[in-house]
C-alpha cells in the first residue's frame, strides 16, 4: 500500500470541506427561519475550501500567498464559524470590535521580530491577544447561561 502524502490529505480535506459547504447552502432555506447561523457556517466552509487549496500550492506558488495569505483566509473562516455560532444562540455579533482585533493581531503579525527585538515576544504578544479574544464580542460574553 502507498503511503499518503501530505498533499493528497490537504486536497482531501479540501474536497470535503468543499461539500460540506455545498451541501450547507442548498439545505439553509429548509431550515425553520428561526435557525439561524447556516449561512454563517456554509460561508466559513468556503472560506476553508479556498485556504486548503492555497495550502495545497505550496512550494507551486509563492510561499507569501501560500503561508500567509492562506493562513489568514483560515482565521477569518475561524471567525465566521464564530460569528454563525452566536447567530444560533442568538447572542449578538459585534462585528466592529473584531475588526479593530483583527486589525491589532494582524499588525503584530506582520511587524516581524524586528520590532519585538525576538520572534519569542512577538508569539507571545500574539498568545495573548488571542487568549483574550473574547474581549472583542463583550459585553455579551458577560451574559450568563
Amino acid at each position: 500500500m502507498t503511503d499518503l502524502d501530505l498533499r493528497t490529505a490537504v486536497w482531501l480535506t479540501a474536497v470535503l470541506v468543499g461539500m460540506m459547504s455545498l451541501v450547507l447552502f442548498l439545505l439553509r432555506n429548509s431550515y425553520p427561519p428561526y435557525v439561524r447561523g447556516i449561512t454563517h457556517w456554509a460561508s466559513a466552509l468556503a472560506i476553508f475550501f479556498v485556504a486548503c487549496v492555497l495550502f495545497s500550492k505550496r512550494g507551486v506558488w509563492a510561499d507569501f500567498i501560500t503561508i500567509f495569505i492562506a493562513n489568514l483566509v483560515m482565521m477569518f473562516g475561524m471567525t465566521l464559524l464564530y460569528f454563525g455560532s452566536r447567530r444560533h444562540f442568538d447572542l449578538s455579533v459585534a462585528p466592529r470590535n473584531w475588526i479593530i482585533f483583527g486589525t491589532v493581531c494582524l499588525a503584530v503579525i506582520t511587524s516581524g521580530p524586528h520590532s519585538f527585538g525576538q520572534l519569542s515576544a512577538q508569539v507571545d504578544c500574539l498568545n495573548y491577544l488571542c487568549s483574550n479574544g473574547n474581549v472583542a464580542s463583550c459585553p455579551s460574553n458577560l451574559q450568563t447561561w
